[in-house]
């Protein structure tokens, strides 16, 4: 099915304001030529759909940076000609004086327009006060207007989000039907407004990292504590089910909204899946709760759904070298699928890509054990700290002592005779280390 999705020539909404901030950074030339740069690129992949604004935008900033009075004025007759043509409607044309006054353009501004085109130039202070209007102009109408439309978009569609995400694990009793049923049909009319929202207003680039905000996707431990997934018993108390009917459960909350994105537009799975895999989840999360078994089966779901929509259609290759540029706990566990999948690539490769996984999960395992200890000391001075591991460690080796014959406990064996090895040496090397006297 072909996306509905609004092309624009920016990658995302982030990449749009980095030009906005850099354009209109007048203490940085160097940086404004960047930003011209950056609208030349979106200009040749626009195919005519280029915005006005932000095309003039850059002809008058790049008329600004060369200061010379023939390229500020042509600067100022082609933002006043466009602005104004955008609105010239109807069977008879209108003066540019009255469409000037409709959109909001200075009327001096129209008259310097006026005389660089049929009189004399005006002077260079006259035409420099040109520019800077003509930008504070499109500031104030293009870039500010369609900021704060962004900006009510995305707290429109966060509102309804976590409305969803309250709706789907609002607290019910399983065994009642007719409230699960009532609870479904409302979750599906939400996804409608959703939905569209999100293609209307051209969200699907922040759409994942609004999802895995705390309390949608990814549940808190409050929300969870207070949810429907929970089993009643006979007398009447919950039961917390667990993590893997849990994660089931919220798949299953969620299915009606992710059926609809993905109908308007398939390729919401892969941002999504590139989202995970790249994205920095740790900051929208509680320092002591960890959502990466969340993250891992999200993974695990999007990636099934993908194959299963867009079959023989999927970057698989992509997404395995992206996972393995990026190895986290969540991206490593979904290389299996990836492999599995991959018939293009000789099973020696998939058996060395596997055991490098492996090696890298054990590593972290033992990261997670090395960082919990660091801060179990820095929680405590030194010599409380030293105690309790001296405890610990005695502990161990009386663990360690049972079922070892007395005269070998105390004693710790080491096959290496090191009085054997020069000062200096490589174990496994014949080289001796160069040392300085």
């Amino acid at each position: 099915m072909a996306s509905t999705a609004r092309v624009v020539c920016w990658q995302n909404r982030d990449e749009w304001l980095h030009v906005y901030r850099t354009l209109y950074n007048f203490g940085d030339p160097e940086g404004q030529k960047s930003g011209i740069d950056r609208v030349a690129v979106w200009k040749s992949r626009s195919m005519g759909k280029l915005p006005l604004a932000v095309e003039s935008t850059a002809n008058l900033i790049s008329a600004h940076l060369d200061q010379g009075r023939l390229t500020l004025a042509m600067a100022i007759v082609r933002f006043v000609n466009g602005m104004v043509d955008q609105d010239q409607k109807g069977k008879f044309a209108r003066s540019v004086q009255t469409i000037g006054e409709e959109i909001g353009l200075p009327k001096w501004l129209v008259d310097i327009r006026h005389e660089s085109a049929h009189q004399n130039l005006p002077s260079l202070e006259t035409l420099r006060c040109g520019v800077r209007a003509s930008l504070s102009w499109l500031q104030s109408e293009y870039w500010e207007a369609q900021l704060e439309i962004h900006n009510r978009n995305v707290k429109k569609l966060t509102e309804l989000l976590e409305k969803y995400g309250k709706l789907a694990l609002r607290p019910t009793v399983k065994s009642k039907k007719k409230c699960k049923d009532k609870t479904k049909n409302r979750l599906t009319e939400l996804s409608n407004p959703i939905a569209e929202l999100v293609s209307r207003s051209n969200l699907w680039s922040l759409l994942p990292s609004l999802l895995f905000q705390k309390g949608v996707l990814v549940p808190s431990y409050v929300h969870l504590n207070a949810s429907s997934i929970k089993k009643s018993t006979k007398d009447g108390h919950f039961l917390v089910v667990g993590t893997s009917e849990v994660i089931g459960e919220i798949f299953k909350n969620w299915k009606p909204l992710i059926e609809v994105l993905v109908k308007l537009s398939p390729e919401f799975l892969i941002s999504a899946i590139h989202y995970l895999l790249v994205g920095d989840q740790s900051i929208i999360m509680d320092k002591d709760e960890d959502p990466s078994l969340y993250y891992t089966e999200w993974l695990k779901h999007f990636l099934q759904l993908l194959l299963k929509e867009m079959p023989g259609e999927v970057p698989l290759m992509n997404i395995l070298k992206i996972a393995l540029e990026n190895p986290t706990q969540s991206s490593l566990t979904v290389i299996s699928i990836i492999l599995e999948k991959m018939h293009s690539i000789d099973s020696t490769l998939k058996d060395k890509v596997q055991h490098l996984v492996e090696i890298f999960l054990q590593q972290h395992t033992l990261e997670c054990c090395c960082s919990s200890h660091l801060e179990e000391f820095q929680d405590s001075n030194l010599e409380e700290w030293m105690a309790r591991r001296s405890k610990t460690w005695a502990k161990t080796d009386v663990q360690q002592d049972e079922g070892v014959p007395q005269w070998q406990q105390g004693s710790h064996q080491d096959s290496t005779l090191w009085h054997l090895i020069p000062f200096g040496e490589v174990l496994g090397t014949n080289n001796h280390l160069e040392l300085s006297l």
